[in-house]
């Protein structure tokens, strides 16, 4: 996907990728978080008694319990306390607990309590009075009351618990389920996840529901959650995290179901960059064996597609959306950004408060490469490519390169075509360059110019009719600063049955000038000689070949020169240098200077004639030319010969008059 040339829009990719990266490493920490809210606040339970409360219920008490519950020989948990009491229903009340619950790979995670109640039939406890469940690190997590149930197999929390990991992370929830058999810990009904004040970058977590479960290395955020760190944000549905066997090193993260998310990273040059990202599924991966890489991959749905965008200090914003996006860094540097799916779309625009856009780039398929540094190179375009930058539109493109340093588009075909209120151009291969506003077209190139465009071109003889006037060429440059065009090799520009050939055809739509040059040959009808206001005949063709052509809109003249021959039915009118006056507004020529060897050849069978002479004057409306010269010479078809210093020819009657004396040039025709 030229891009206007700013900071480099998809160091916005790379950003995006530090901020997943950060997000994963969060999510992670997840697994290991540990909350220091106060114990305030908390959901009460009942008070379960610490001893029987008459002598009538007990039938045991005493100092000191032991005990480890077995399923098939597999111990289930080891329970201890300083002091135990055990009445009639089998139930046993003990004093300052100690419970390791034995997970299935033989680990354990520990409960302490101040009070706990046993049933000894269906091996159930309630623990409740500063109850901390410990077992993963330095993780904790406390509350005023748990439940032991399925024979000591699942924990749960009476009301709220909450958890810490020193020295800056703390939080807490509705409820905490512990599943020894799923070696699971589930969170739920609010979780609430906070940085201390004293956390170097602030930190939080919200969601509904918080799963972990220990054997598969899965951990699960789920329900309208909500991560931030610092200045940087993500919103999901459901927010989870692969890791590999040690249980806390990466496999995978991934975020599904209206996933966004936004990231503020100050600027080198001042201020800061945001960077804004959207989709239904996000994932980031290690590459493996390579510890600093990593791959990343947005998608869309089918109702939104996915979407990049970063606004640079300046102001100036990119967006890059498509159905599917993937990325990957190494050592924290871009390597690769690819995107495919339809429509892909790069839109550049000013973040204003209603946007302004500034360009857009489709394809169906994109990639980019970056530099050493980490900046953005160029971006390569495939299938079905587009661009409309406010000026023109660009489309028909079946592959595009755009370079970043040099804010150059590269735009390849069968056809591309370009529209704009200039005109439209049309060519297998379409250059633009952003920073000089340079387009070239090549490889045989069609264009269609508006008058705005072709104004010079337009005001000459060869450029009368309705509509645009039509170009065909090898090669074509069009600048926008200046407004100017150029045609090269094979040129061929037409308006009705006006027409002007040549090599090479230019034109400046602010000076309103125009020159051609290389095998120039122009076309136009003149009208005929008069006769009391009714036309004669129809109009005439005039074909004029020369080696240069030029036309200034400020002195209303085309200039002719270099072998210059003006044939016009069965005349024919050469010299070196020809200079056509025209009328007021332009399309009309009304009078014709040919200079240094001149030539007039008229082929009429009935009154053939030759003549030489300096200079000839063509009034093309009354059909006259004037010869002047240090000797006028006039051969007839009998080879008659007369000579003189001035002659006048009357080529619609035939008449021709010869004089001896030379009078100011245009004189008779006044």
């Amino acid at each position: 996907m030229a891009l206007v040339r700013a900071r480099s829009p998809v160091v916005w990719i790379r950003r995006l990728l530090l901020i997943v990266g950060l997000a994963g490493v969060m999510t992670l920490g997840l697994m290991l978080v540990a909350y220091k809210f106060g114990r305030s606040g908390l959901e009460g339970a009942d008070d379960p008694p610490a001893a029987a409360r008459t002598d009538e219920s007990t039938v045991t008490s005493g100092q000191g319990f032991a005990f480890v519950h077995t399923i098939d020989g597999r111990p289930v948990f080891n329970i201890q306390a300083e002091t135990n009491l055990r009445d009639r229903q089998d139930t046993t009340y003990l004093e300052t607990v100690v419970l390791d619950i034995y997970r299935e790979d033989g680990e354990t995670y520990q409960v302490t309590s101040n009070n706990a109640r046993v049933n000894e039939t269906t091996w159930d406890a309630h623990l409740e009075g500063d109850v901390v469940v410990s077992g993963w690190g330095d993780l904790q997590l406390e509350a005023r009351a748990f439940d032991l149930q399925h024979s000591g197999q699942v924990l749960v929390s009476r009301g709220a618990v909450q958890f810490r990991y020193p020295p800056d992370l703390e939080g807490r929830a509705t409820s905490l389920r512990i599943d020894r058999r799923s070696d699971t810990i589930n969170l739920s009904g609010g979780v609430h996840i906070r940085s201390t004040p004293s956390a170097a970058t602030p930190m939080r977590l919200d969601c509904e529901r918080l799963v972990y479960k220990r054997g598969e290395g899965l951990m699960r955020a789920l329900d309208d959650v909500y991560l931030r760190q610092g200045e940087q944000e993500l919103s999901t549905r459901a927010l989870t995290i692969f890791l590999l066997e040690d249980g806390k090193s990466l496999k995978m993260l991934r975020a599904r179901f209206g996933v966004s998310g936004t990231a503020r990273t100050p600027s080198d040059y001042g201020g800061e960059t945001r960077i804004d990202f959207r989709g239904e599924l996000l994932e980031l991966e290690p590459v493996a064996d390579e510890p600093t890489s990593r791959k990343v991959r947005i998608v869309g749905s089918d109702d939104q597609v996915a979407s990049l965008s970063v606004v640079d200090p300046e102001g100036l914003g990119r967006t890059l959306s498509a159905q599917h996006l993937e990325s990957a860094m190494t050592d924290g540097r871009p390597v690769y950004v690819e995107g495919r799916g339809d429509p892909l779309i790069i839109d550049e625009f000013l973040d204003m408060e209603t946007p302004f856009p500034l360009r857009q780039v489709c394809a169906h398929q994109a990639s980019a490469r970056f530099l050493a540094d980490g900046s953005l190179s160029q971006i390569f375009l495939e299938k079905g490519v587009e661009l409309w930058n406010g000026d023109f539109h660009l489309s028909g493109g079946s592959q595009a390169r755009l370079e970043l340093e040099s804010g150059k588009v590269e735009i390849e075909g069968p056809m591309v075509e370009l529209y704009s209120e200039r005109g439209d151009l049309a060519a297998p291969r379409i250059t633009y360059v952003k920073d000089n506003g340079l387009i070239r077209a090549v490889s045989g190139v069609r264009a269609s110019l508006e008058s705005s465009a072709a104004a010079a071109l337009g005001q000459t003889p060869f450029g009368q009719g309705q509509g645009p006037i039509r170009v065909e060429s090898e090669e074509a440059f069009w600048t926008s600063d200046p407004p100017a065009f150029t045609f090269l090799g094979g040129v061929r520009a037409w308006r009705d049955q006006n027409l002007l050939l040549a090599d090479q055809l230019r034109g400046d739509q602010e000076t309103q000038e125009m020159s051609a040059s290389g095998g120039v040959r122009t076309v136009w009808f003149s009208e005929p000689r008069t006769n009391g206001g009714t036309a004669a005949s129809a109009p005439r063709s005039i074909e004029v070949t020369s080696d240069f052509l030029t036309y200034r809109q400020a002195e209303s003249t085309v200039v002719y020169s270099g072998k210059v021959k003006v044939h016009q039915e069965q005349r024919r009118l050469s010299c070196r240098d020809l200079q056509v006056e025209l009328t007021e507004g332009g399309q009309e020529a009304k009078r014709m200077t040919c200079r240094n060897n001149v030539r007039l050849v008229d082929l009429n069978p009935q009154n053939e004639r030759r003549v030489f002479g300096d200079e000839a004057i063509y009034t093309l409306v009354e059909d006259q030319v004037e010869v002047y010269g240090d000797v006028v010479k006039l051969f007839d078809s009998q080879n008659n010969q007369l000579e003189g210093k001035y002659l006048r020819y009357d080529l619609g009657a035939g008449l021709v008059e010869i004089r001896s004396k030379k009078p100011q040039p245009g004189s008779e025709l006044r």
